[in-house]
């Protein structure tokens, strides 16, 4: 059985670590079931104190600036990188980070999909360029990273056609043996 002391101190490295397995590894203790029942408790205590969270008994949810309906790519990247590369529990780290397992795994699956894009909330957060200009409106400046690529691509272009005149020659000079000192004849 462990002390109460020995409780906080455990939560106080698991806050600075943010790892359930480095926690561990640092101080020797708990076991690692252990452990999560001590954040699930203090959770459930810390939710208790919020009047929103009296509908869900698992889930302390706050649609405030600080915890908003849809999170943060930076939010969903943490998440993802706890449950799935530092193996924590996704229990755990949704009832820490307030959004539901369900969540969790719908963005895991979304970012296996289409990557960084895959977990970005909304369209809205999804930088898209005009594909057309209005009629009263100025030309846009050219992007220094559009005129780069342009100078790439006819680098580009420039070493493939260096490449095929070099090939061709290769072939060429395969194909033709040279003079032949027994045949050859002044006529």
């Amino acid at each position: 059985m462990h002390s109460q002391d020995q409780i906080e101190r455990a939560l106080i490295e698991y806050d600075h670590r943010k790892s359930i397995a480095a926690t561990i590894r640092y101080l020797g203790y708990p076991s690692r079931n252990t452990l999560y029942e001590w954040i699930k408790k203090r959770e459930k205590k810390n939710c208790l104190s919020h009047p929103q969270c009296l509908v869900r008994k698992t889930l302390c949810i706050n649609n405030t600036e600080t915890h908003p309906q849809h999170p943060s790519i930076k939010i969903k990247l943490e998440a993802l990188k706890r449950c799935f590369d530092n193996g924590e529990d996704v229990k755990a780290v949704s009832l820490e980070i307030g959004y539901s397992r369900a969540s969790i795994y719908t963005w895991r699956r979304k970012f296996e999909k289409k990557g960084m894009l895959g977990i970005l909330g909304r369209q809205d957060d999804i930088p898209r360029k005009q594909g057309f200009i209005d009629q009263g409106a100025h030309e846009p400046k050219p992007d220094p990273d559009q005129s780069t690529m342009k100078a790439l691509l006819k680098q580009i272009q420039d070493l493939k056609l260096e490449v095929d005149i070099l090939k061709e020659t290769i072939n060429v000079l395969k194909k033709d043996p040279g003079v032949d000192l027994k045949t050859l004849r002044n006529q």
